[in-house]
């Protein structure tokens, strides 16, 4: 009965669109901290310029393939994500949680195109906190849990210069993931990442503090009067990653910023659907001399055009020094190959 619910809604979803927008799509994705009663819940639905979206959160396999398989008949394009986040729990009998190939076994109309969620995460924390503070560096940063998301903003942030104390009550993980990133930063950093299992430490005089756990209010104003609230133009910014990690009391006093990532998501899809559909070209095409225009994505040899498509070229990319490396041409030389390529077809 609840599936049924859910299909209803998305007749609504597809009946209710802005039908000037002829691509319609739907976003299948899972999370590692399920918190709900239900197989799956809905997510908002999103209008861009070139597609209408709407989405699932899904809890197991079967509930994936059951969307993707009413979805076949309904959508042009179905986006699945990709990173391996069910719990061990919540597996099928014959399945270890990959709903990017169950979903792909169950569609035969529409077109799937995986995508990854976590990423989409981490590309609207960073770009929030490089607009809230654009001249951010040799600053103290305390990143507060140990997952994939602190482990990709700790780097981010280590690498504008910055000291990075990563916080979890598992002291181990926490070093593990400050040994990784001392690694991998560039070389050219000064700065380090350290790790802490005493909160108080990641706080004391940080500018800048990431929570980054599903732990609830574990951040008080005990906290938050240990940071250097004179580092920044505005004052210390604090971020919630997770849900629910500041306490009322501290949600009150100081301005919280939390993740939406929306935008990501939507541009995420407008990027893929120009790059599945720009895939499909085929990639080369004789021209003359033994020259070929090459589609832009694929390496070419010496003398080779990089075109926008090969089949019907309206824009010269450059073309191939053979070092990996485009030569430019002006624009009375592009105007020449393209009538020359355009009276060879």
């Amino acid at each position: 009965m609840i599936f049924e619910e859910g299909t209803f809604l998305i007749q609504d979803f597809l009946a209710n669109r802005d039908k000037s927008i002829n691509k319609t799509g739907f976003i299948i994705g899972t999370t590692s901290h399920y918190s709900h009663d239900s197989d799956f819940y809905l997510t908002p639905t999103r209008q861009s310029k070139v597609i209408s979206l709407m989405g699932v959160i899904v809890k197991n396999v079967e509930t994936a393939k059951k969307f993707a398989h009413y979805l076949d008949d309904h959508v042009d394009y179905i986006f699945v994500d990709c990173e391996k986040k069910i719990e061990t729990i919540n597996y099928g009998a014959n399945d270890v949680g990959n709903i990017e190939k169950a979903v792909y076994s169950v569609i035969k109309k529409a077109k799937m195109v995986p995508f990854k969620g976590n990423d989409l995460t981490f590309q609207s924390a960073d770009s929030l906190l490089r607009i809230l503070a654009p001249n951010f560096t040799g600053g103290k940063v305390a990143i507060i849990g140990s997952g994939n998301l602190s482990m990709k903003i700790g780097l981010s942030l280590l690498e504008r210069g910055n000291s990075v104390t990563i916080y979890s009550r598992n002291l181990l993980r926490a070093q593990k993931i400050a040994e990784v990133l001392n690694a991998i930063k560039f070389r050219t950093v000064q700065s380090s990442c350290t790790a802490t299992n005493e909160i108080r430490d990641a706080f004391l005089d940080s500018a800048i503090a990431v929570v980054a756990t599903h732990h609830k209010n574990l951040i008080g104003e005990d906290l938050i009067n240990l940071m250097n609230h004179n580092g920044l133009e505005f004052g210390s910014i604090l971020v919630d990653v997770g849900k629910g990690g500041f306490t009322q009391e501290v949600i009150q006093k100081w301005n919280i910023h939390r993740i939406d990532i929306e935008d990501e998501i939507t541009n995420e899809i407008e990027k893929l659907l120009v790059k599945f559909n720009s895939m499909k070209l085929r990639s080369k095409r004789m021209l003359l001399q033994g020259k070929y225009l090459v589609k832009k994505g694929i390496v070419g040899s010496v003398g080779d055009i990089i075109v926008d498509d090969p089949d019907n070229p309206r824009r010269i990319i450059g073309v191939c020094d053979g070092n990996g490396n485009l030569n430019q041409i002006n624009s009375s030389e592009t105007f020449e190959l393209l009538a020359k390529i355009s009276s060879h077809k």
